[in-house]
């Protein structure tokens, strides 16, 4: 019984480099990065909004609203009193 634990254990881990070999690898590139107006703003949490093609980016005195094409602010919503 041990045996074939260990043996189904073994080819589950094999099966996703199986079905991932004929795959080309995932790459990335930076586009453009973006500078807070305020140095306390931290990027904590993006979030990408498809209708509106932006990128919402909580922190903590608020959240920032970019443009994904080219990371210009749109619009910059804060939290603080």
């Amino acid at each position: 019984m041990r045996l074939r634990a260990l043996l189904a254990a073994a080819i589950a881990a094999l099966v996703p480099a199986i079905a991932c070999a004929g795959e080309a690898p995932i790459t990335f590139s930076k586009v453009w990065t973006h500078t807070h107006a305020s140095p306390k703003q931290l990027s904590e949490i993006p979030a990408y909004d498809m209708r509106t093609h932006t990128i919402w980016v909580a922190g903590v005195v608020g959240v920032d609203i970019l443009d994904a094409d080219t990371g210009a602010l749109v619009e910059h919503i804060p939290v603080t009193d």
